[in-house]
C-alpha cells in the first residue's frame, strides 16, 4: 500500500472496476438464485441479497466521490 493520497480519479476508477466485477457475480448469483435444486436457490437468494446491498453502497460511495470531488473543485483554495 502506498503512503501517497490518492486522487478522487483513482478512487473513482477502483469502484467502478469493483462494481462492474459485482454486476457480472449479481448476475450469476441471479440464476443460481432460479435453480431447480432448491438448497441451491435458497442459498442463492440470501447471497442475492447481500450481493445487491453491496452493489447499491458501492454505487452510492462512487455518488459520494463525485460530489466531494466536486465541491473541492469549486472552492476556491485556501477557502475550504
Amino acid at each position: 500500500m502506498s503512503d501517497s493520497i490518492p486522487s478522487f480519479s483513482s478512487i473513482k476508477l477502483d469502484l467502478c472496476h469493483m462494481i462492474t466485477a459485482l454486476s457480472g457475480s449479481r448476475a450469476i448469483v441471479r440464476l443460481l438464485s432460479e435453480s431447480d435444486d432448491e438448497s441451491v436457490a435458497n442459498i442463492a437468494g440470501t447471497a442475492l441479497i447481500f450481493v445487491e446491498a453491496l452493489h447499491d453502497r458501492l454505487q452510492q460511495l462512487y455518488l459520494d466521490v463525485e460530489a466531494c470531488e466536486q465541491r473541492q473543485t469549486s472552492v476556491p483554495h485556501g477557502l475550504g
